[in-house]
């Protein structure tokens, strides 16, 4: 992978390799933010965004010094936990995360074997 710049876009969140979802929420895992043109390859991580009430949830989750050069692991495992793990581990993540903007009520994510279906 060159660089995140190649990849797609959700909003500010700059490129994206990942884009999943867990019921209402969706997860991107991407390596910039562009804050009103600014690339900022420092801000980087998971973010969590509610596509029921249309929000950011989180986000800079598992960030890592800069995101120029695509996701690493520890972004990658810490996506594939909030996919598989319950819901009330889910919430607990974004909960204490401390970049949350909006507190998740474990009833409002489905099981982790929901997602296949």
């Amino acid at each position: 992978m060159s660089n995140v710049l190649s990849l797609p876009r959700v909003g500010p969140y700059v490129g994206v390799s990942r884009d999943v979802s867990r019921g209402r929420y969706r997860l991107l895992v991407y390596g910039a933010y562009n804050a009103c043109g600014l690339i900022g390859s420092e801000h980087n991580g998971i973010c969590v965004l509610d596509d029921q009430d249309m929000q950011v949830v989180a986000d800079r989750l598992a960030q890592v010094s800069s995101g120029y050069h695509g996701p690493s692991p520890l972004q990658i495992r810490a996506l594939e936990h909030l996919l598989t793990c319950s819901p009330e581990k889910f919430a607990h993540y974004i909960n204490e995360s401390g970049r949350n903007r909006f507190v998740v009520d474990p009833s409002t994510v489905p099981a982790a074997q929901e997602q296949a279906a």
